[in-house]
């Protein structure tokens, strides 16, 4: 493999400098970049509590931005990648952090940790006594990924729900010692990217957004962690669960799509009757069912988050008619799809 160069990303009082890939016809050149009015809206939330920080080079574009709420802070990653090279991130104080894959397949090296594979729509946590990070990009890429960093004490007020899986890992932050909580990655959730969304658009406010932020921390972990070393009743394999989870990931990840109980099957590489059998174990529902479930829960948060006309909302669901869809919305919500957006606009 061709020696790569390192694009350095230490915080320096506000600022982020970098480095452009070496090459023999381009030296390593010094960027830097502050906040900025001209960061193309595209990358980032725009919450008015943030900093956000954008270059621009031969390498690509990376927009970074951050709300702090002490002691969390959220930073929020975007690279558009166009050439092989690898990202440093560096911070002199000890980090616990979630991190999530919301676009891209994520290669990292943590310094103490060693190698970090993220799919699209994966999770872990990591704490490190000092960050030293690097995002590899083998080849041209755009990444999407959503970092929280939390205080250890989130973990110790959850330890009682969680002892023996949070044990081994408080011991190892107590000893100052690198450690990832999960033997593999979690699967998001559409309620896991409910929490991440309702956290990037924290309020503006600095008392209520840190009132506002440690209650969504409190409920993203707990999400996290149920997903992970939750079995309920039934003996499950750790590998069952994972397999289950990616499926909810695939559904909910592609509700405008013609799903079946064989498409999804195919893309898990299992029997129809199996994947069916252990959702129904998991889930506590039919893959049918979770399907439709999937598509109005979708529906709705497009109802309240935007101005599409129904018509538009039921072809991104995954129905070819809107009287389907109505039909379907009223049945499960006891309520059609206009009448509730008429009573949560007046609620607002």
């Amino acid at each position: 493999m061709p020696a790569m160069d390192t694009a350095v990303m230490p915080r320096r009082n506000g600022q982020l400098t970098g480095k452009c890939p070496a090459s023999p016809a381009n030296p390593i050149s010094e960027l830097s970049a502050m906040m900025s009015s001209e960061v193309p809206t595209a990358f980032f939330i725009g919450n008015p509590a943030s900093n956000i920080h954008f270059m621009e080079g031969r390498f690509g574009s990376l927009c970074m931005e951050e709300i702090t709420a002490s002691p969390y802070q959220v930073v929020y990653n975007y690279f558009d990648v166009w050439e092989q090279c690898t990202l440093r991130f560096t911070e002199e104080k000890p980090v616990l952090k979630i991190i999530i894959a919301l676009k891209g397949n994520v290669d990292i090296q943590l310094e103490g940790i060693g190698g970090i594979h993220l799919e699209l729509g994966q999770f872990t946590i990591v704490y490190v006594p000092l960050l030293d990070e690097r995002i590899l990009f083998q080849q041209p890429n755009q990444l999407l990924i959503f970092n929280f960093h939390m205080p250890v004490g989130l973990l110790n007020e959850i330890q009682t729900i969680f002892p023996d899986q949070l044990k081994s890992f408080l011991q190892e932050i107590n000893n100052r010692n690198p450690a990832v909580l999960f033997n593999k990655p979690g699967w998001n959730s559409s309620d896991i990217i409910e929490q991440v969304t309702y956290i990037l658009n924290a309020p503006a406010n600095e008392m209520h957004r840190a009132f506002f932020i440690e209650l969504k921390a409190k409920t993203l972990l707990m999400l996290l962690l149920q997903q992970k070393f939750y079995r309920g009743k039934e003996q499950i394999t750790e590998a069952e669960l994972e397999q289950i989870w990616k499926a909810k990931f695939y559904i909910e990840s592609r509700v405008g799509e013609l799903l079946t109980i064989k498409s999804v099957a195919d893309a898990m590489n299992m029997s129809m009757k199996e994947l069916n059998r252990n959702f129904n174990r998991i889930a506590e529902l039919t893959l049918s069912e979770f399907i439709l479930k999937a598509r109005l829960n979708n529906s709705k948060l497009l109802l309240h988050q935007t101005g599409f006309p129904i018509s538009e909302i039921a072809s991104l669901c995954g129905y070819t008619k809107a009287e389907d869809f109505i039909r379907a919305f009223k049945a499960y919500y006891g309520i059609t799809p206009q009448k509730l957006r008429i009573r949560e606009n007046k609620n607002n």
